[in-house]
């Protein structure tokens, strides 16, 4: 158990424990059961788990003011999304798409529901804004040439 909250917490974030999920048709109607059944507010608390879970890292938790018990509570409202959606709002996607693709369904249906929760976020112009910074930090020389020597054609 253990072992899939781990897995769902890295696909939420689109980055997959398993080189072999499988996305057939059940799963994606579960992906999109679990985006159409969620609030904005609901894909904020998909965030905020996230950001809480990743904030106990000790090389990034110095970059955060999340305490032990901001990040349980947030556990906690993030299970009782994920509770929700699994159980009640989705079930019959959920059992349809555990039957056809086994464990794997309910990875590969979240990791739709963390890229649209990702994508929420980064339609803020706050973080728009932050993240254009990157491009300012970048050697522009050294990526064109990068670019340019990416399109020669060796033959």
């Amino acid at each position: 158990m253990k072992h899939l909250v781990a897995a769902l917490a890295l696909t939420l974030i689109g980055i997959s424990t398993s080189s072999s999920a499988y996305a057939g048709p059940a799963s994606d109607a579960l992906g999109k059961c679990l985006v159409d059944s969620t609030t904005g507010r609901d894909r904020t608390e998909v965030v905020r788990w996230i950001f809480a879970a990743f904030s106990a890292h000790p090389d990034v938790g110095e970059l955060s003011s999340v305490t032990a018990a901001q990040r349980d509570a947030i556990t906690e409202e993030a299970a009782r999304v994920f509770n929700r959606l699994l159980v009640v709002d989705c079930r019959s996607q959920t059992v349809a798409a555990l039957r056809a693709d086994g464990v794997d369904a309910v990875e590969s249906a979240f990791e739709v529901l963390g890229k649209t929760a990702v994508e929420d976020m980064t339609t803020d112009p706050g973080v728009q804004h932050e993240m254009s910074k990157l491009a300012g930090d970048l050697d522009q020389d050294k990526l064109l040439a990068l670019l340019a020597a990416g399109q020669e054609n060796p033959r």
